[in-house]
Formats: C-alpha cells, sequence, structure tokens
C-alpha cells in the first residue's frame, strides 16, 4: 500500500505538473495516534470500574445512592445501598445556614410544592418573583440547555447557513467585498479620528478625548502605512479569490467538505463528551462534611486531560485533512490543462491522503495539539498564582512564556497549511514541505505575510459579520427568557459552536488561496510563457502582465539551466 506508484502521466510532458509518482509519509506519527488512540481507551478502561455516568446524569443523594438506580452499600453507612429505581430524580433542598444544598432522591417532584423537574433536577422556581433556589454551576447549565435547546439549534443552522452565504459572496463579487472592506476602513478611521478631536473642542480640552484622539490618530496613521505599503498586494488578493472562486465552481462538490468535516466534528464532540462524563464521574466514595461525594485519584485526574488532548488531536487533525483534501483538489485543478481529467478530482485528493498522507496530517496536528495544550496549561497556572503577591515574578514569567507559545503556534499554524499543499502536490513528507515553505517565508517575507494578514483579515471580518447576526439574535432570544441562570454564558457556548462552524467553512476558502497562490508561484518559476506555457488562466496572465514591476512571485529555488528543468 505503501510503494511508490504512478498514478497519472509523467510530469516531464508538461501536461501536468502535479506529482506521479507517491509513497507514504510519516507513517511513524499514524503509528503514533494509533497508540495514542490505544492509550485511551486503556485508561477510560481502568477507570471504568470506579464510574457510574448516571452520578452525573440522574445525581445522587447525600448518602451516595445514584437516582433511578439499583445502589450496593458503600462505606458501611446505612443509608447507603438502596433501590432508588423508583426514585429517578434528585430533589435539592436549600438551607440557609448551609450553602451546599442537601440532596434527596423522589419520585416526583410536585409532591414536595413549588419545584419542577428540569434535567432530572427538581428545583424551586418562582415564577412571580422569577427566584430559584442555588445550585452548583453545571446543574445550572444543564437547566439552561435544557430549556433553550430548540433556540440552540436554530441559532447553530443560522450559523452554517450565513457563512455558506459569505462564502457565495465572497465567490461571486470578491472585488466590491474586497474595495468596500477597504474603503469603509479609511472612511471609519477618519471619521472617527475627527469625531474625536471635534468632541476635545467642544469640551474645552478634556482630557480624556484628548487621550481617545491621540489613540485614535495613531491607530489612522499605522492602517494608512500598512496600506500603503500592500495597496499592490490587495489587488493580488482579490485576484486570488477570484481565481479561487473559479477553482471552486469548477468543483461544486467540495462544497460539502465542509459539511462533511462538521458532521464528523459533532460525533466526535458527542463522544468526547460522553467520555468526559464518564471521567467526571469517576472516583471513590468519601464522606466530606455531612455527605457523601465521589472523590477523584490521579488516574482520573490524568485521563480527564488525556482525554482533552484527544479532543484537540482530533479536532487539529480533522481540519487537517480538510486542508488536504483541499490541497490536492486546488493542485490538480490548477495544473491539468484537459478538463476532462478534473472528473472526480476531489475523490482522488481524498483517495491519495488517506493511502500515502494521513501520517502528515498527524504530525501537523500533533504539533498544533501540543502547543494549544501547552498554552491552556501555562494559562490554568497563571490563572491560580496571580491573585498572589509572592508569586507575581512567578505569574510574569508565565505570562512571558504564554505569549511566546501563542507567536509560535501563529507561525506554525500557515506553515502547516502550506505544507498540506506542498505534500498534496510533491508527495513531500511534512518535515521536507515545512522548510520549503519556511525558506519561502525567509526570502520573500514581505510578500508572503502582506497576503497571509490580507487574507487572515477578509476572513475573520467575514466570521465577525456571521457572529454578530447570530450573537445580535441570540442576545433577543435570551431575553425573553428570564428564567435562565445564565443566559450570556449559554449564548457565549453558541457562539463558540458557530464560530467553529464558520472557523471550517472559511478555511476551506483559505487553504484554496494559499493553494492558487502556491501554484502560481510555482508555475511561474518552472515556466516562461513562450516554450514552456504557464498552467494559470488568462485572466490571471494578464493580471501579472500589468503588474509585473510591482508583484513578483516569490522564487522556490534557484533558476537552473533548461535541460535540468525539462528533467524536472
Amino acid at each position: 500500500m505503501c510503494f511508490k506508484k504512478k498514478t497519472g502521466i509523467p510530469i516531464s510532458s508538461y501536461e501536468s505538473l502535479y506529482e506521479t509518482e507517491r509513497h507514504c509519509t510519516d507513517v511513524t506519527f499514524l503509528l503514533l495516534k494509533a497508540i495514542f488512540l490505544i492509550g485511551l481507551f486503556v485508561l477510560i478502561a481502568l477507570c471504568f470500574p470506579r464510574s457510574d455516568i448516571y452520578r452525573i446524569i440522574n445525581g445522587y443523594d447525600d448518602c451516595g445512592n445514584v437516582c433511578g438506580r439499583e445502589n450496593v452499600q458503600i462505606m458501611d453507612l446505612l443509608c447507603s445501598g438502596k433501590n432508588m429505581i423508583s426514585k429517578k430524580y434528585l430533589l435539592l433542598i436549600v438551607i440557609d445556614s448551609v450553602t451546599e444544598p442537601a440532596r434527596r432522591c423522589v419520585s416526583d417532584c410536585d409532591a414536595d410544592g413549588g419545584y419542577k423537574l428540569f434535567f432530572n433536577r427538581c428545583i424551586r422556581f418562582d415564577p412571580l418573583l422569577r427566584e430559584r433556589a442555588p445550585q452548583g454551576f453545571l446543574d445550572e447549565l444543564w437547566q439552561d440547555v435544557e430549556l433553550f435547546r430548540l433556540s440552540i439549534l436554530w441559532l447553530c443552522l443560522l450559523g452554517f447557513f450565513s457563512s455558506l452565504l459569505v462564502l457565495a459572496l465572497l465567490w461571486y463579487i470578491p472585488r466590491i467585498l474586497i474595495w468596500t472592506l477597504v474603503f469603509g476602513t479609511i472612511v471609519i478611521c477618519v471619521a472617527g479620528t475627527g469625531w474625536f478631536w471635534i468632541q476635545w473642542h467642544l469640551e474645552s480640552g478634556a482630557s480624556r478625548w484628548l487621550y481617545f484622539a491621540l489613540g485614535s490618530s495613531v491607530v489612522c496613521i499605522l492602517i494608512g502605512v500598512f496600506l500603503a505599503a500592500v495597496w499592490k498586494k490587495v489587488t493580488l488578493m482579490v485576484q486570488l479569490l477570484h481565481e479561487s472562486g473559479l477553482a471552486l465552481k469548477s468543483m461544486v462538490f467540495l462544497i460539502f467538505l465542509p459539511v462533511l468535516t462538521i458532521l464528523i466534528m459533532t460525533a466526535m464532540l458527542g463522544t468526547s463528551l460522553y467520555l468526559g462524563l464518564l471521567i467526571e464521574s469517576c472516583g471513590s466514595a468519601a464522606v466530606v462534611g455531612s455527605s457523601v461525594h465521589y472523590v477523584k485519584d490521579s488516574l482520573a485526574v490524568l485521563t480527564r486531560w488525556y482525554n482533552f488532548m484527544a479532543l484537540i488531536w482530533f479536532y487539529h487533525f480533522l481540519l487537517g485533512c480538510q486542508h488536504a483534501v483541499t490541497a490536492g483538489a486546488i493542485t490538480q485543478w490548477y495544473f491539468t490543462r484537459q478538463d476532462d481529467r478534473l472528473q472526480n478530482v476531489q475523490s482522488r485528493s481524498f483517495t491519495m491522503l488517506v493511502r500515502y498522507h494521513l501520517g502528515t496530517v498527524a504530525l501537523g496536528s500533533f504539533l498544533l495539539a501540543v502547543l494549544l495544550l501547552f498554552q491552556w496549561m501555562l494559562k490554568i497556572m497563571r490563572l491560580i498564582t496571580r491573585n498572589s503577591r509572592s508569586n507575581r515574578r512567578k505569574c510574569c514569567c508565565l505570562y512571558c512564556c504564554q505569549c511566546c507559545v501563542g507567536c509560535l503556534q501563529s507561525l506554525l499554524d500557515p506553515i502547516t497549511r502550506k505544507a498540506y499543499i506542498f505534500t498534496a502536490l510533491y508527495g513531500q513528507s511534512f518535515f521536507t514541505a515545512g522548510k520549503r515553505v519556511a525558506k519561502m517565508y525567509a526570502e520573500n517575507s514581505g510578500q508572503m505575510f502582506a497576503v497571509d494578514i490580507i487574507g487572515s483579515i477578509i476572513f475573520i471580518l467575514a466570521q465577525l459579520s456571521v457572529l454578530v447576526l447570530v450573537g445580535f439574535i441570540g442576545v433577543r432570544l435570551v431575553q425573553n427568557h428570564a428564567e435562565l441562570y445564565h443566559p450570556y454564558v449559554l449564548l457565549a457556548i453558541v457562539l463558540m459552536i458557530v464560530y467553529l462552524i464558520t472557523h471550517c467553512c472559511m478555511l476551506m476558502y483559505k487553504i484554496s488561496i494559499d493553494g492558487v497562490y502556491l501554484c502560481f508561484c510555482i508555475d511561474t518559476e518552472m515556466n516562461n510563457g513562450v516554450e514552456r506555457p504557464y498552467f494559470m488562466s488568462e485572466q490571471l496572465q494578464k493580471f501579472i502582465q500589468g503588474t509585473a514591476k510591482s508583484i513578483r512571485p516569490p522564487r522556490l529555488r534557484t533558476r537552473s539551466n533548461p535541460q535540468q528543468e525539462q528533467q524536472i
């Protein structure tokens, strides 16, 4: 399966520059991922004998009896080990002198009066006073989800279809959107700065308006300098958006790739949530205060972090697979002259990923996941130590380390995406492709970073437009649900889900732009448009001829003589 195999015509014929010989890349890390997954199941199996997911779903009383279950006696407590099958609900009784509510299993919430059922919990709710008994944060959030579940579903669907609408606008009217964004930014900066200075003048030199005016002026100058420096790159980005739209319109089924990614990611999140509930229910019974609690040991804590690492690794792995399939389709579309060879290009790209390059995606996603996990650990350690005066120096060091890790992650993310493109094109391993991308950044940092920054700004604003729409409608909805405990926490969770949806959709377009740009660079480096005609479209050729002095594609290697190029 991993031997070299020809998958098309030779490169020397110049009918296609797409690499035709493949072999498995980074197989070691694919095996490492399999071993990691086996380790997760081993830890879950060790926690399973001391776990009962119904401790979280149904709750348990002060004696450790799980509601709605047949229990066994624990710790020689006479009140434990009772049959609670007929008592499915947990009644939370608040005592003024005790901060923690008393817990009791009941068969009916109405029997005690003034209680209502929410997610197997009986809570006190007075609709006139709109007051409820205080509970644990997770219990309250669980009940909010039960009340708001239909609205959550509709908001997520709204985010998904809004993302598709924004993608369609980027396909069909990229010039209008980008130039509207550029000139809108200029107008807002100038108008905002002028308004601050006018307010400062009207209020007889108030210092607060002076600070705002000076800060706005500095920001306006910086934005002006940036736009002046990358003005020609903006025109290049407009053309790249147009070319990417042509590629995606010629491969319509590629639009369903984010949908498939979202569906698989939903199943992955559901599985991780179930395993997380299983891990959180793991523990040994112990008397804490006047009631029984299930206390976690070090193995359960380790399994919790292991499950979190698995979640973020598989998340980046799914996105990496989407990047690799999109990159394979884009590179085949660009470097193939005959349209009849573009049939089933998406399925060929997916087959090539599964057969040869899953190890490369596993390696790239592993590096990103490790950096993200390390960043989260540093953040948690900083939050723990920041309130102590004696640990201010340690907190400062942790903050510096967190910033360094964040910067490294911000650099690694675009390099990883572009490495997937070289892997899809040439069949190279992750580090070989990454070295090539890093060399491009080192030799042509200005143009590469300008294209990345402009593209990032465009897609960030596209995502913000969707999030603002969903957030505005979400705020209006939660204001009509006064019975919610934590309405804005719930809305934040919804926005996180919508962000993931828009992120998957926008990344497909972003990897398409990166793929077209790198293919354009390779095309201009290996061909001259005369003896060896370009693969790029006529519109892109006219654009390059019109801006030849201001836009030069990055050099991927030193130019050799024509005989060596023919051999390549």
